[in-house]
């Protein structure tokens, strides 16, 4: 069986009505939950880190954007977190890391979850997406000498200032229901 993404969509529009911005953000990253991660996607059906985070601000704002996490990071997630503000968690490289096919370097931002709820997260990383709390993170190794974790909330003014420049990258499914 197929998603229908048009029929998601409408009954979106439906759930939606009443929501503010950031309940709608939340709501976005808790359907990803068990979904695939999928390398540089951003759709209903799978995405990765920050085309999770991409989407979900799609959902809730109507507009659409895609940046990676470091875009994410740099351009639009700039600000403290608030109740009314859709928070993320960076990932930021203290040394040098080398990963089959990827490198990063000093202070690199290389990874990007959202806060669903108070000090929970919706993480999307291989194989798939999962729920974790900011315990979860702490306790598993990922703050390590390699990484530090970085809390922030979205810029408003600055998401929409580049909002529509920046949908070049969009997948195709996307930018099917989209058209």
């Amino acid at each position: 069986m197929k998603l229908n993404l048009k029929k998601f969509f409408e009954i979106e529009a439906i759930q939606f009505e009443g929501m503010s911005t950031n309940e709608k953000f939340r709501q976005a990253l808790i359907w990803y939950w068990n979904n695939p991660y999928l390398w540089g996607e951003e759709n209903a059906e799978g995405a990765d880190c920050s085309g999770a985070i991409c989407f979900a601000l799609m959902v809730a704002t109507e507009k659409p954007i895609r940046l990676t996490a470091s875009g994410l990071y740099y351009e639009i997630f700039v600000d403290q977190i608030s109740p009314d503000n859709p928070g993320v968690l960076f990932w930021t490289t203290r040394k040098r890391l080398v990963y089959p096919g990827k490198t990063y370097e000093i202070g690199d931002i290389c990874h990007v979850a959202g806060f669903v709820g108070d000090h929970v997260l919706l993480n999307m990383t291989p194989p798939k997406a999962k729920f974790e709390t900011l315990w979860d993170v702490c306790r598993d190794g990922v703050i390590t000498d390699d990484y530090e974790l970085d809390m922030r909330g979205i810029n408003w003014p600055a998401f929409h200032k580049i909002s529509d420049s920046h949908t070049w990258s969009l997948d195709e499914k996307l930018l099917e229901i989209l058209k």
